[in-house]
């Protein structure tokens, strides 16, 4: 298999190790150096996004945090990432 040769960096939000396990490996079979981030809540996240830098490239976020979920979660991760709505 041939692994895509770009850097990405990505944001992972994942509150369930396992499920951050999973995704991680997929990510590092796929891809040459993927530049991982993880947060396990939207509040962490939220940090994340405001006090880094860093530009992401990717969003992986799961749907069913702790502190937020659903389709407030995505409105909010719109709005704390700087995406049009």
């Amino acid at each position: 298999m041939i692994k895509d040769k770009k850097s990405y960096r990505i944001l992972v939000i994942e509150d369930n190790p396992a499920d951050l396990a999973i995704v991680e490996e997929f990510l590092t079979e796929q891809i040459l150096d993927p530049v991982l981030t993880h947060a396990d809540s939207f509040k962490q996240a939220s940090a994340i996004l405001s006090a880094v830098d860093i530009l992401f490239d990717v969003i992986l976020l799961d749907l069913s945090l702790a502190d937020k979920s659903g389709q407030d979660l995505i409105t909010e991760m719109l709005r704390v990432a700087h995406v049009g709505v």
